[in-house]
């Protein structure tokens, strides 16, 4: 019997973390440790649902393989059996997130389902986030390993973007994390530490209707203390038309300190009317909009998309 190589191990541990479903399943001498990592009393495990579909999902495969020992399987029944009777409860807990080539998973602390609480939909990571994420790890390596050395998001969730960008590009100086919500930003700041970048990433509360200034004095610090320019996120902060104007003024802003900065931004199209009356407003202020990405399917479509300043010549 051939034993499961490490390499299998991880990328089945990766699986099982990110409460997902394996692409792959190694079968030989397969135990609850090579997913677990160690135990199954660790803190912050997967939802117990879940948790019991992907030991199921195990012993059918188990029970269909010709290499694989009744020892083995009645180990998973037993496994099984435990969590059978363990209560079921909507907690947070550790996801991981493996983006593009990045060698090390992010981990985010997050809750398992999208609900609102505590006043606030923040407490889930986005796929608009994911999918910012993902496309300037993979397609702005140029912009970010060139003119770039600090970033500012708006709406900064579960800290999944902010993490990404100071992984994949640690070169940048500081990333500034912000979200009207403080219960939001605790979260992100436990991520944060989660993955041992609090000396790069600063979190800080900013309201678009009432922080104006706030935000102005941010980009003004960054300004004086970076050489190079900056570079504008935001993922699913186009949400109701009501706040498009104050994102619009903080957009303005960002551009009259930074006029070569860069704008990227990852939108879930729920409603077109919102997105056209957004695209409305940008023109309306001189600046430009492009379409980079789409992204998702029929049944859940967003896109990527950069705004500019118009440089007279």
């Amino acid at each position: 019997m051939v034993a499961v190589t490490e390499e299998a191990k991880l990328n089945l541990r990766k699986d099982y973390w990110a409460a997902k479903f394996p692409s792959q399943m190694p079968l030989n001498n397969l135990t609850g440790n090579d997913i677990y990592g160690s135990t199954q009393t660790l803190p912050h495990q997967p939802p117990v649902q879940y948790r019991i579909k992907f030991i199921k999902f195990v012993i059918k495969k188990l029970e269909t393989s010709d290499d694989c020992s009744e020892e083995l399987t009645e180990k998973w029944y037993e496994t099984l059996e435990e969590l059978s009777g363990a209560p079921v409860q909507q907690e947070p807990f550790y996801r991981l997130y493996a983006i593009a080539e990045m060698e090390t998973p992010i981990k985010i602390y997050e809750d398992e389902k999208a609900f609102v609480s505590e006043g606030s939909t923040g407490f889930i990571t986005w796929r608009a986030s994911l999918e910012l994420a993902k496309w300037i790890s993979i397609d702005q390596l140029a912009t970010m390993n060139g003119n770039c050395c600090w970033a500012f998001e708006l709406g900064c969730g579960t800290g999944l973007l902010a993490l990404a960008i100071m992984t994949k590009f640690p070169h940048l100086s500081k990333f500034f994390a912000t979200d009207v919500h403080q219960g939001v930003l605790a979260r992100c700041g436990q991520n944060i530490s989660a993955n041992q970048l609090s000396h790069k990433i600063d979190t800080s509360t900013l309201d678009w209707v009432q922080d104006e200034e706030k935000f102005s004095n941010m980009c003004q610090h960054a300004v004086d203390n970076f050489r190079q320019p900056g570079i504008l996120l935001g993922a699913d902060v186009i949400f109701d038309i009501s706040v498009i104007p104050f994102l619009r003024r903080i957009i303005e802003n960002f551009f009259s300190f930074e006029p070569l900065g860069r704008a990227y931004f990852s939108c879930a199209i729920r409603n077109q009317d919102t997105f056209d009356e957004f695209q409305r407003h940008i023109k309306e202020s001189r600046l430009h909009i492009e379409i980079l990405h789409n992204w998702g399917n029929e049944e859940s479509n967003g896109v990527i998309f950069e705004v500019q300043k118009y440089l007279s010549t």
